[in-house]
């Protein structure tokens, strides 16, 4: 699944003017298991147009705030593609 959210985001990534600076952010939820933070992930890249793609992975029934969301992704180093 992540795999093909990543080749969509590459795709819109493309359509993007030049030097316009857009973002995107996917948040996934497994609510399959108990909550687990510990084993959440975010990557984090910036492509050469200038897209920031964050994918944040939240495991199990965790409902984060938006201001938690924004806290978790900010430890993570942004990436260049």
């Amino acid at each position: 699944m992540m795999r093909q959210l990543a080749s969509r985001l590459t795709k819109l990534e493309a359509s993007v003017p030049e030097g316009r600076r857009v973002a995107f952010r996917i948040v996934v939820h497994d609510y399959a298991g108990p909550s687990d933070l510990a084993q959440a992930t975010c990557e984090r890249t910036l492509s050469p147009n200038g897209v920031l793609t964050e994918i944040v992975d939240f495991h199990g029934r965790a409902t984060p705030t938006p201001a938690e969301i924004e806290q978790f992704v900010a430890r993570f180093p942004v990436q260049s593609a």
